[in-house]
């Protein structure tokens, strides 16, 4: 990602932020647990990109 964004936005720092943040996020399989440990009733993910984005989908 940060190549891509470097070449998209012409700047040399764009996006190096990403693979620290996507590293420090938890992984579906750790957040979907703490999701229902916080009050979700009904917790589901689905993998986008090879698994290079995720959506959650929560009821409360």
């Amino acid at each position: 990602m940060p190549l891509i964004g470097r070449l998209v936005s012409h700047d040399d720092s764009a996006y190096t932020y990403l693979p620290r943040s996507m590293e420090a996020f938890p992984q579906a399989e750790q957040l979907v647990p703490l999701m229902y440990r916080c009050g979700f009733s009904h917790v589901d993910f689905k993998r986008f990109t090879f698994g290079l984005s995720t959506m959650y989908l929560a009821t409360r």
